[in-house]
């Protein structure tokens, strides 16, 4: 039985969630916060709280775009169905 020796270069996945646990346990001990605690902060709230806004960015930009003369007419139907396109395709990864 052969065993893999641990001289092979990590990959890059192991060299980025390691430099990620890093900077987890350094914003933790910053903040006087846990490890876990950064990470709800980060992942629960801060992370959706953005992805929310960016979409609400989102939405405001089309709106204008949508307005008389502004690159043609969007309709409200084409947003809705953009998005709705946007949310399949994502949902299939």
């Amino acid at each position: 039985m052969s065993v893999i020796q641990n001289s092979q270069r990590p990959s890059l996945t192991d060299r980025v969630f390691r430099g990620c646990v890093v900077l987890l346990v350094r914003l933790a001990a910053a903040t006087g916060l846990t490890y876990e605690q950064v990470n709800v902060w980060i992942f629960c709230i801060l992370w959706p709280a953005l992805t929310l806004a960016s979409l609400a960015l989102n939405a405001l930009v089309l709106a204008r775009l949508a307005a008389p003369g502004a690159l043609g007419r969007l309709t409200l139907a084409s947003l809705v169905l953009n998005a709705v396109l946007v949310a399949v395709l994502l949902k299939r990864r």
